[in-house]
């Protein structure tokens, strides 16, 4: 059976696939290792494909022994399949530093690491992977092997610290990286839950193609896994001859060099001070700039005071080598060409036109090489901070300036050049450097800030996908972070801490004078001091998370930034301190009235899925688990004719009453503190219409107590709002009341179940089920949940349609921008659909203020 379980790969054609399985894998694969994927199979089911594949793991094993690899590290365990595939491949002597997050996973394969007799070769570390890795480093740890599967999108923060940690000749294997194979896919034929990764590993696998830290293989076993083999360290200052060309530049400044020394000269030879002042500059300046033959060259004019003729056979001769060499980076023949026409014709006729020629053959080759890139602003940005040979391009008057300055100095100053004033010119020429690297700084800002290359991209938007350093030019963060701003000219300022679906919320934004500023911060959760720095100091809204704690502080540091509004992208507002907004003046939006039906729908599905035991059953089937059919295999319950309990009937509660109703002719029992005169006319008439076509009418009540509706119903869903009252409101006591094969859904607020009560009611109560969509303490769940199979979780997805979720930051940003631009409140909030139409200006107003009385509007 072990051999039918299903493994992750990017191979196509399944039979290809299980032919290399059957034949070169699955034979040679340690019992230990199939009883392990045979354990992770039974306890996670899909989560499984997680595990790393079996020819995968003889790769890795067969590496170990091929590389002698002793002490090895291993980021990312889950349930121990490559952890045990190394531990039995590694000598006795062998060790392993493993690290997860997840020891409960960990403990999963820990039975079967005791019983081949190699625990003793496993150091497990339980901790988040940077974190371990830094104390790593910090302890000076240097590993034979190091290999990675754990969060993708740290891939790159993990590759640099694993160069520190593996040796030279060393090897790191990093997993998934061509994630399924959905790295060479367009975006939109990938599974939405599957792009964040796709996108982070195309990112790394770029990075990866060109580190020359390490020699670089991509193997398509699995779903892709990359090997690095790590080269020898060079000094930093050593860092720029790595190549064979890198080598012969050097060797072209010493030969120039020595004809300094040797070259003959009309002028009386130097004064031993003056050759041995020149002498520690050259060294000096060559251990900076190996690569710069301008250097050997500027030696030579101030030096030797060269004729013309002299200088010019000298200069033409390292022109060409220049040109051979490397025509596109040192740029020695522009310069020394330069030098030349200089001679002829007026320099600042020839520096003014090499200059025109030269950038405008640069920008040319760097569009050419980056016609993939959709968006120019964003490639142009990449370009500017990650790319210093771009600046040498953008102030290439710093490498002509140079040569032409010193020709002049030499012509008509002949006693300017003298040791005594040489320190005076270095410095002007170094001070004539930072100014026009600087006022290229300046006109690049100016460019991207007023969209001049917009004719290659989106005119208001610029992508800034590498840390940005503070300048008020680009933001008011006070500290670096990767942000999308649209329509930088803006006149107020609006910061939303996540990106959110749609393009229509930041349209509406720019359309009234705001610049928007986008959070890409890879983080799930952004702490207060994340959010203090997005704020800045200057920031008129924010449009922020359920997910984040706003309170005193945050709301502190946005008044003092001079902002007006938050809004939360939910109708929730649990996580925000209204009075601590109050206190500061500031308006707090929330976004009801758009994920009413969305909402219901999923905690219909959940309904259903729990009571066909629709997962379990999926997660049978993927476990190649089905031998044929079977009368008890799945049995489940029939909601026809059954009773469903809301308790909460508002709007949400409302409408998935009427689902489960209509839907599948179930009897209503409710309980809420106010009557639902329209959901029990509803129930009242489609009774009345089941009644009049010969069925069996269904019924409604309203219950008078909470435990009512728990004792009497078959179906249970949770509508009430979160507050001190409803904390922990289905206790250990209260599920004690429900009937033994009833079904709890919970999609309003984690809290109002005590979930570790719930935990230990499933345990005792196989038949009882629950769908949640909420956890008490998110994005974590109480432990033994995750392993309940009559439990069914998803992470809070029940606004997650496409229509409602870009309704609600619709709706989110109308808020902000409301209240900036002074406009009234919306009479009804739960009414909002006309700023819903996309195809009418929304109005002029707030849709949804919760402390506007107490603001005074």
């Amino acid at each position: 059976m072990a051999n039918e379980i299903p493994t992750k790969g990017i191979l196509k054609t399944e039979a290809l696939k299980h032919y290399i399985l059957e034949t070169s894998a699955y034979p040679r694969e340690h019992e230990l290792l199939k009883e392990l994927r045979k354990a992770t199979v039974q306890k996670y089911g899909n989560l499984s494909e997680m595990e790393v594949p079996v020819d995968e793991g003889l790769l890795l094993s067969m590496l170990f022994k091929i590389t002698n690899a002793k002490n090895t590290l291993e980021l990312g365990v889950f349930t121990g399949y490559s952890l045990l595939s190394t531990a039995l491949a590694l000598p006795d002597d062998g060790r392993i530093t493993a690290i997860d997050i997840d020891k409960e996973a960990y403990e999963v394969g820990l039975e079967f690491i005791k019983k081949a007799g190699v625990d003793h070769k496993i150091n497990f570390i339980h901790s988040d992977g940077i974190k371990a890795l830094d104390q790593l480093v910090k302890d000076k740890k240097e590993f034979d092997f190091a290999f990675a599967d754990a969060d993708k999108s740290n891939y790159v923060n993990f590759h640099e610290r694993l160069l520190k940690l593996v040796k030279v000749g060393g090897i790191i294997a990093f997993d998934n990286t061509l994630w399924f194979g959905f790295v060479a896919e367009d975006e939109e034929g990938v599974p939405e839950h599957m792009r964040e990764y796709r996108k982070a590993l195309i990112e790394f696998n770029k990075k990866l193609a060109l580190d020359t830290r390490v020699e670089v293989s991509q193997i398509s076993i699995g779903d892709g896994v990359t090997l690095c083999r790590r080269l020898k360290q060079i000094h930093d200052y050593r860092k720029h001859i790595e190549t064979s060309e890198g080598y012969m530049r050097v060797v072209l400044n010493c030969v120039a060099f020595v004809l300094l020394c040797v070259s003959p000269t009309k002028h009386s030879s130097p004064s031993f001070i003056s050759s041995a002042f020149v002498v520690m500059l050259w060294m000096a300046g060559a251990l900076v700039y190996l690569t710069k033959p301008r250097l050997a060259i500027t030696v030579i004019i101030c030096t030797r005071k060269l004729e013309l003729d002299s200088f010019l056979l000298l200069s033409s001769s390292v022109s060409t080598f220049g040109a051979v060499l490397d025509m596109v980076t040192d740029r020695v023949s522009t310069a020394c060409l330069l030098v030349i026409l200089s001679q002829v014709y007026r320099p600042s006729l020839v520096f003014l036109s090499l200059l025109a020629l030269d950038i405008a053959s640069h920008w040319l080759q760097m569009y050419s090489s980056h016609k993939d890139v959709k968006d120019s602003t964003s490639w142009l940005f990449r370009l500017y901070y990650g790319n210093r040979i771009f600046m040498c391009y953008c102030c290439v008057s710093c490498e002509v300036l140079y040569i032409i300055l010193l020709l002049i100095a030499n012509n008509q100053t002949e006693n300017l050049l003298n040791v005594s004033s040489l320190p005076s010119l270095l410095l002007c020429l170094l001070s004539t450097q930072l100014l026009m690297k600087r006022t290229a700084h300046l006109v690049l800002s100016r460019i991207m800030d007023t969209s001049a290359l917009s004719r290659y991209g989106e005119p208001k938007v610029l992508s800034f996908e590498t840390p940005l350093h503070r300048n008020t030019l680009f933001s008011a963060m006070s500290k670096p972070v990767a942000i999308e701003v649209y329509n930088p000219n803006g006149k107020y300022r609006v910061v939303s801490t996540k990106p959110m679906p749609g393009t229509r919320w930041i349209n509406l934004l720019v359309d009234q004078g705001c610049r928007v500023e986008i959070c890409h911060l890879k983080k799930t959760i952004l702490s207060v001091e994340d959010i203090i720095d997005l704020i800045g100091n200057r920031c008129d809204g924010v449009i922020g998370q359920l997910t984040e704690d706003w309170g005193e502080t945050l709301f502190s540091a946005l008044s003092k930034a001079g902002g007006k509004a938050f809004s939360n992208m939910a109708v929730g507002y649990n996580n925000v301190d209204v009075e601590a907004a109050n206190k500061y003046g500031i308006a707090v939006g929330n976004t009801p009235g758009v994920l009413t039906e969305t909402t219901a729908e999923l905690a219909a599905s959940l309904s259903l899925a729990a009571a066909r035991r629709i997962v379990e059953a999926d997660g049978f089937m993927r476990a190649g688990l089905y031998e044929g059919w079977l009368p008890h295999l799945f049995v489940g319950n029939l909601l026809k004719g059954q009773t469903v309990g809301v308790i909460g009937a508002g709007r949400i509660g409302s409408a998935y009453a009427r689902m489960m109703v209509e839907g599948f002719k179930m009897n209503l029992i409710y309980f809420d503190l106010y009557q639902s005169t329209r959901l029990e006319k509803f129930v009242t008439a489609y009774g009345q219409f089941l009644k009049a076509n010969g069925e069996q009418p269904v019924t409604w009540k309203r219950a008078s107590s909470m435990e009512e509706v728990l004792r009497e119903a078959d179906l249970i869903s949770l509508h009430p709002v979160l507050d001190k009252t409803t904390y922990h409101l289905v206790n250990k006591e209260r599920l004690a009341m429900m009937k033994k094969e009833a079904i709890l859904v919970n999609c309003s607020r984690g809290p109002v179940i005590d979930e570790e009560a719930l935990v230990n009611h499933l345990r005792e109560n196989p038949m009882f089920r629950v769908g949640l969509d909420v956890f008490e303490e998110e994005p974590f769940m109480k432990p033994g949940l995750a392993d309940m199979k009559n439990a069914i979780v998803v992470p809070h997805i029940a606004s997650a349609s496409k229509w409602t979720r870009e309704g609600m930051a619709t709706l989110a940003a109308l808020n902000v921008v409301g209240r900036i631009k002074g406009y009234p409140i919306w009479s009804d909030p739960n009414r909002v659909d006309p700023f819903l139409n996309e195809n009418a200006s929304p109005p002029n107003a707030s849709p949804s203020i919760v402390n506007s009385k107490a603001l005074g509007n």
